[in-house]
């Protein structure tokens, strides 16, 4: 199996509540998402997301000088083909918008790597560490219309409800 394709996309959206301090604002997220597609037609997803600034870049980066390092690569090879774009990429910088355009690779090769195995991520990362997660929900209650405390604790409860 060989890694075929590489598409980058970005996406704006723009945050439900004002998010700002007294130096900066956040008008809108920018998320990266990459798609990795192999010769036998399995395909991975990955993502990063800036706070607003930043995403045109990444997609660039991953477009122009990523794709072509990962491309004919075997995809469940990932962490051989993190190490030769890390290397092949490091003088731009060792964080950043660098750092951001291998991790949306490097995602999409390991969904990749779980869908070949046939096993969900969490398993071929390592496994279940317990047998349930803690959660917590902030307020989504951002509307008048769900603002009353028991609107407010059945919407949360159902967005985070299985």
């Amino acid at each position: 199996m060989r890694v075929k394709d590489l598409s980058a996309r970005l996406y704006r959206m723009p945050p439900s509540v004002r998010i700002q301090d007294s130096i900066q604002r956040v008008n809108h997220w920018e998320w990266i998402v990459t798609t990795v597609t192999t010769d036998s037609g399995l395909t991975g997803t990955g993502f990063a997301y800036t706070g607003g600034l930043g995403g045109t870049a990444i997609r660039e980066l991953v477009e122009t000088y990523v794709a072509p390092l990962v491309r004919g690569q075997d995809p469940r090879d990932v962490e051989r083909v993190w190490t030769r774009c890390w290397w092949e990429l490091h003088s731009l910088g060792s964080g950043g918008l660098t750092r951001y355009a291998i991790a949306t690779v490097d995602v999409a090769l390991w969904d990749i790597l779980a869908k070949h195995a046939g096993e969900p991520l969490y398993r071929i990362l390592g496994g279940r560490a317990t047998r349930s997660a803690r959660t917590a929900a902030a307020s989504t209650c951002t509307s008048r219309a769900s603002r009353s405390s028991t609107r407010c604790a059945a919407s949360s409860t159902a967005a985070i409800a299985p």
